[in-house]
């Protein structure tokens, strides 16, 4: 369903052009709602950022509510709309608010007047958790499914749902079929053994985290140490005792929201900037590490802190926007693509969910996790991901297949599938010059299921392949009614000499091309090939025969009709009883009909 064409169909969606001030009020209710996120997301549920964002959203959208009855929003990939107008949008994958909704198939929002402050609380925290998670991650609907909401209702279409439930949640539709082409599969007979089975790196491993883990608190205050000298002796004593606090239950995640809540309160530029300096250090030492949850955390944090802060005080945004400019340019590529090599990531969720956030450059590291790692669930994520962030990056997608890896690039044309996207069709193109068969099979199927002109161009450079399997497959799937030129293309290549010598199979693929065609012109060379008989091979003359008759049933004009009738009255006996035959079946219809 194309809701942005077809707003009448989805239930709670107009296509109303909303009035300027009611445009401007539902615009700042939705700006109010991301900032209740955003806030929700870096600060507990009881800090007074967070409840102050809470009370002005519940109460801009109780009073439009009250004079307006009820505030429909219809949700696209990246934006939220009210009647025909945009009203927020976040083109950012990984943390928009629209997109999170949109991905799991909701198509409308609708809250109703008498919406009570508790029920919008439980819809935030529901926002909060699901925003928490990596993007394949969670059920957005299941979770509001589950709340049971009075007043706040929204429209997720039942196919789409059938649709997830059947390819198994794999945030794609249909990812199941992708990955029986792909061959990942589960080892049934390794589950529910009731032990695991651990080898010495894997103790190993275990044992260095232990001591990383004991270690972290030290280290922590240490560093944190150097930080406080930086800042003024009017501040240290509030904030030692926080740190004294937050050292009997240090971790990782407690340190963070110590640093970020020093962020948001400390409004001199200097002591920011050295914080930022502190959490950009942190985040290298994160990623060394691969302690990817928590650098991930970093990332976010900072966005969303920009985004509370977006208001009273831009100097500190500008500060922020540099900051994660600082560490997006400094993250080590080499060393990301290295560890998804050796196939031991502890957190493989989080693991993409960082490499979203790098986008396309991050896609060669994508690619080296999709091509080592045997576990077909971090196969399906990787291929996620791939599918994700190479939609918008086709030409650095399609530049990684290479034909020494058939694995990835046959996992490659399957994104290309699963995108059903025209502008994947000149990327296909290059797969002509494989020598693998496998591969050329593969881009034919899906070049097929494009009505594209370009689409059935490149199959037409398929039918001059030198074997003789990928000439039948593009021959069985062109369509040459798209234009006059690729029904000339193929009409001379079956008027050369050389035509009659191909096998029965070739020449029944592409002749049944032209008869689909239903074009004049074709229809004039296969009633001269029926009237053309040689001498010197009759086997292979009524070989042809037989096929122009086939060719002509496909087509089903007049002048097919007329032909086969014509021939049925003059043709030798074995060819008059196929056009007779082919002649009842078009008489029958459809399925005999």
């Amino acid at each position: 369903m194309d809701i942005k064409n077809n707003p009448r169909d989805v239930p709670g969606a107009s296509d109303e052009i909303p009035d300027a001030k009611t445009l401007e009020r539902v615009k700042e209710i939705f700006l109010l709602f991301a900032h209740a996120v955003s806030a929700m997301k870096l600060f507990p549920p009881y800090h007074s950022t967070v409840l102050k964002f809470q009370d002005d959203l519940f109460e801009k959208l109780k009073a439009f509510l009250d004079e307006n009855w009820e505030l429909e929003i219809r949700i696209e990939e990246n934006a939220f709309a009210h009647g025909t107008e945009i009203v927020y949008r976040d083109d950012n994958i990984v943390k928009s608010l629209p997109y999170l909704f949109f991905k799991d198939g909701m198509y409308a929002l609708t809250f109703i007047r008498d919406l009570e402050r508790d029920e919008l609380q439980g819809f935030l925290d529901a926002i909060k958790t699901a925003s928490l998670l990596p993007v394949d991650v969670g059920d957005i609907v299941e979770t509001l499914w589950e709340l049971d909401l009075t007043h706040i209702r929204y429209y997720a279409p039942d196919d789409f749902l059938e649709a997830k439930l059947t390819s198994g949640r794999t945030g794609l539709g249909g990812l199941n079929a992708v990955h029986r082409r792909l061959d990942l599969r589960i080892n049934t007979d390794e589950l529910y053994k009731g032990r695991i089975e651990l080898s010495r790196e894997d103790l190993e491993d275990i044992s260095k985290r232990l001591l990383d883990l004991r270690q972290k608190e030290n280290k922590a205050e240490t560093e944190f140490a150097t930080l406080s000298a930086a800042l003024d002796m009017g501040d240290m004593s509030s904030i030692e005792t926080m740190l004294k606090s937050d050292r009997r239950i240090s971790t990782e995640k407690d340190l963070l929201d110590l640093l970020f809540e020093l962020l948001y309160l400390e409004e001199r530029i200097a002591p920011f900037k050295i914080v930022l300096g502190f959490l950009e250090k942190r985040h290298r030492d994160l990623v060394q590490k691969a302690d990817f949850t928590h650098a991930v955390l970093i990332l976010t944090h900072l966005e969303e802190l920009a985004l509370v802060l977006a208001d009273k005080s831009p100097d500190r945004v500008a500060e922020i926007a540099k900051c994660l400019r600082s560490v997006y340019n400094q993250v080590p590529l080499d060393n990301l693509h290295d560890l998804a090599g050796r196939g031991r990531i502890g957190d493989v969720p989080s693991f993409l969910e960082y490499l979203r956030r790098l986008g396309p450059r991050a896609l060669p590291v994508g690619v080296e996790l999709l091509h080592v790692d045997q576990d077909p669930d971090v196969r399906s994520a990787a291929f996620n991901f791939l599918a994700e962030v190479g939609k918008e990056n086709l030409n650095v997608l399609a530049g990684m297949a290479q034909e020494h890896n058939p694995y990835i690039t046959k996992a490659i044309i399957a994104i290309f599938d699963s995108l059903n996207d025209k502008r994947t069709i000149p990327f296909l193109a290059a797969f002509m010059n494989y020598k693998s068969k496998n591969i050329k099979a593969e881009a034919i199927r899906v070049l097929a299921r494009f009505s594209d002109l370009l689409a059935h161009k490149i199959l037409l450079g398929f039918l001059r392949d030198q074997d003789e399997d990928i000439r039948v497959a593009a021959a069985k799937k062109i369509r040459l009614d798209l234009h006059p030129d690729l029904v000339k293309a193929v009409m001379s290549s079956v008027a050369a000499k050389e035509f009659s010598e191909k096998s029965l199979r070739e020449k029944e693929a592409v002749l049944k091309a032209l008869g689909r065609s239903r074009s004049d012109e074709a229809g004039v060379l296969l009633r001269s090939l029926l009237e053309k008989t040689s001498f010197l091979d009759r086997a292979k003359s009524t070989e042809t025969h037989l096929c122009v008759v086939n060719a002509l049933e496909a087509m089903a004009t007049p002048m097919a009709v007329e032909t086969l009738r014509s021939c049925e009255k003059s043709a030798g006996k074995k060819i008059k009883e196929a056009c007779r035959l082919a002649l009842d079946r078009l008489k029958a219809g459809p399925a005999g009909s």
